[in-house]
Order: structure tokens, then C-alpha cells, then sequence
């Protein structure tokens, strides 16, 4: 018996739990040793309701004489908020390059909190509450990046521009986004005399 994966769903306090547990009146769930209750479940996934007056803890699971407790703790954070993306830079990459997401409420915990830009998700290395980093994932796009974290997700308002292999972003001295058959939108591409696009 073991839990394979613990995390948090998009519902407020409801959790999914992939685990080789019974769903039946023998398998009992504990937050930091105050019982829960299980919502609804099957043989690889239960949902169990957060109880009221959980702490930050464990979470243990017993089913008949077997217990297994989570090895890393589950966060009960009572000021928790949706996250918030100030900036990004750089803003003009390549695939494989690392970029810098400021803002707020980004949740450090391990495997809580994703990065992608457009469909594709970067990989996430290190993260604070006010900022994280990831890389840009081959074949990205350009686009907005999200960030989500159990509390909801976030957009950029800026653009990631990923440029295609072979161009270097010091070649590039400003981005623009062009709306497609918006009136007076055109917007003609110069090359400086020092060989960057404007």
C-alpha cells in the first residue's frame, strides 16, 4: 500500500489522491491526524474533503491493520491567493534559455506550482513566492505565460517572443504585436545599421 501522488485539485479543499486503496467504510484519511472525509472514489483515486480546523501535516491513510503516511507535507494555507504575474524577462528567447517569471503568490512548494507558455510547459526550477524560473520548452511559440498553482492561474500581459533556431535575441531590438486586419496596423520591419530588426 502507498500513495503515488498527492496534490491539489482546481475545487477548494477537495483533493484527488491516486493511491491502491478501497474505496469502501475501511480506508480512513487523516490531515495531520484529524480525520477526513472521503467524497467520492474508485480503486485508483479518491476525493476527500480537507476537514476544518487542518494544519499543515502529513496526510495518513489506514485501511485495516496498514497505514502510509505522505512523504512530504500537504499545506493548509488559510491566506492563500490566486497568483499574480508582474513581469517576465527576458521577453525574447530561444528554446532551451531560462526565463524569469516576478510577481506574487507563486507557492515554492515542490510539484505545486507549473509554468507554461501557450500549451507547453516549461520546466520549472527554482521558485519563491515573488518569483520563479523555468526553461522554455522546445518547440514553444511565442505567446502569454501562465503560471498556475492550486489556487488558481495567472497570464502575463506581455508576450514571450521564441524566436526560431539560429536567430539570436541580440539581433532583435523591439517587439510589437501586430493585430491581423485591425485598421492601421501595418507595421513595416527596419533593419538598423547595425544589423538588429526594429
Amino acid at each position: 500500500m502507498a500513495l503515488s501522488r498527492v496534490e491539489a485539485s482546481a475545487m477548494p479543499r477537495v483533493l484527488p489522491f491516486c493511491n491502491a486503496l478501497r474505496s469502501d467504510s475501511s480506508c480512513y484519511w487523516r490531515f495531520a491526524g484529524i480525520p477526513a472525509t472521503v467524497v467520492s472514489g474508485s480503486v485508483g483515486e479518491l476525493l476527500v474533503l480537507v476537514p476544518a480546523g487542518a494544519v499543515t501535516g502529513p496526510i495518513s491513510v489506514t485501511v485495516g491493520s496498514q497505514s502510509v503516511a505522505s512523504s512530504t507535507d500537504f499545506v493548509v494555507d488559510q491566506n492563500a491567493q490566486q497568483p499574480r504575474i508582474d513581469a517576465i524577462a527576458p521577453d525574447v528567447v530561444n528554446a532551451g534559455a531560462t526565463v524569469t517569471v516576478t510577481g506574487g503568490s507563486l507557492y515554492p512548494i515542490p510539484y505545486q506550482t507549473t509554468a507554461r507558455i501557450g500549451a507547453r510547459a516549461g520546466v520549472v526550477g527554482s521558485v519563491q513566492n515573488t518569483q520563479l524560473a523555468f526553461v522554455v520548452p522546445t518547440l514553444a511559440a511565442s505567446g502569454k505565460v501562465s503560471v498556475s498553482t492550486p489556487y488558481g492561474m495567472a497570464s502575463s500581459a506581455q508576450d514571450l517572443v521564441v524566436l526560431p533556431s539560429g536567430i539570436s535575441p541580440a539581433h532583435i531590438a523591439g517587439v510589437r504585436r501586430a493585430i491581423p486586419d485591425a485598421p492601421g496596423s501595418m507595421d513595416a520591419v527596419h533593419l538598423r545599421s547595425d544589423g538588429r530588426l526594429l
